[in-house]
């Protein structure tokens, strides 16, 4: 029974990729089957645990925090002083907008670890 429900997921799969149903679709179905139907443990505890536990990592707090760092420098006027350093650099070279948008995005960046570290 275990061998059945390991490749009636592809099977179901790819009948419906050739009867030219949308890739996701194709996906979703046998998916929802195989969790529905082919296992023992419940399929909600098991994406609720999964969920949580990616979630649960260090890396996800550097995204608030970049954020607050930003707000910070946008109200002191720090953002206003490094652009206009990077548009006196680079400013003037041909697709300048460009190329202050990434100095910028370095200095700020470099300027949010030195105050961070």
């Amino acid at each position: 029974m275990d061998n059945l429900w390991t490749f009636l997921p592809l099977v179901i799969m790819m009948i419906l990729l050739v009867l030219k149903t949308p890739v996701a679709y194709a996906m979703l179905f046998p998916t929802m089957l195989y969790f529905v139907f082919g296992q023992t443990m419940s399929p909600y505890e098991m994406m609720v645990q999964k969920m949580s536990t990616t979630m649960e990592t260090f890396t996800y707090l550097a995204v608030p925090f970049f954020t607050f760092a930003g707000v910070i420098f946008n109200y002191a006027g720090i953002t206003n002083r490094l652009l206009g350093l990077a548009d006196l650099l680079v400013g003037h070279l041909k697709g300048g907008l460009a190329h202050v948008n990434i100095l910028l995005s370095a200095m700020m960046g470099g300027t949010f670890w030195f105050f961070a570290g």
